[in-house]
This record gives structure tokens, C-alpha cells and sequence, in this order.
């Protein structure tokens, strides 16, 4: 294999049906790139980030999907991470005494938010 005119590797060549497969790790080394797979993805150079989405918007996703209006008073949050997964909860708490205090949870929906892709799905 020759890279601009100089010989970068010695490993034989296959042509197959007129097309010619040489390793991807031979072309890497040849070119003096790293090589990384990611599910089907093949990547010769320049390697994709694997950044999970924070907390933060995790839960700014939820709300711009199901709740771009939503009263003050509504609670959205990360409950707890399940694998890959951010479990986030949308309530509000709502008063029932004014005088104790005292009230309950009033839950509007659940939700899953992927670490990866940042796919939000409703639990129900």
C-alpha cells in the first residue's frame, strides 16, 4: 500500500467482484490514524465523542417536549438513572391545608431520557 507515492505497508490486497478491501487497521497505521468501531461505524481519524447528556438536559428535553408552557409550580426532575437511562419525574406539589402546610404529590407523567441519544419516551 502506497500513501501519497511512498510504500506505508506491505499486506496484500484483496479484489474481490472489482473491488479492492485492504484492513482498515492496515489503512490506520498507514496513515498514521487511529481506528475505532461504534456499532456499525467504522471510524478512521477522527473518533466520535461518547459524551452522555448531563442531568441538566435530560431534563431540559422533557420539558421542551411535553411541557414548552409550564406552570412555575411544576417540578422536573431526574428521580434515578436506570443503566443507560435518566428516570425523570414531572410534578407539582400542591397544598391542601394553608394553615399546616400540609398537601400531597400531585405527578403529571414519567419519563425516559437515553444517556446516549437524548430520546425522550414516556414511561406510560
Amino acid at each position: 500500500m502506497y500513501v501519497d507515492q511512498v510504500k506505508k505497508s506491505s499486506n496484500s490486497a484483496i479484489i474481490y467482484d472489482g473491488t479492492t478491501y485492504i484492513p482498515a487497521r492496515t489503512v490506520s497505521k498507514a496513515l498514521d490514524k487511529q481506528v475505532s468501531l461504534d456499532g456499525n461505524n467504522l471510524y478512521i481519524g477522527k473518533q466520535p465523542i461518547n459524551k452522555n447528556i448531563t442531568k441538566a438536559q435530560a431534563v431540559k428535553l422533557v420539558k421542551e417536549k411535553y411541557f414548552p408552557k409550564a406552570p412555575s409550580q411544576l417540578i422536573i426532575e431526574v428521580d434515578n438513572t436506570e443503566g443507560n437511562t435518566y428516570l425523570i419525574h414531572a410534578y407539582e406539589v400542591v397544598i391542601d391545608d394553608p394553615n399546616t402546610g400540609a398537601g400531597h404529590t400531585a405527578t403529571w407523567g414519567w419519563y425516559y431520557v437515553d444517556m446516549k441519544s437524548g430520546k425522550v419516551t414516556s414511561m406510560f
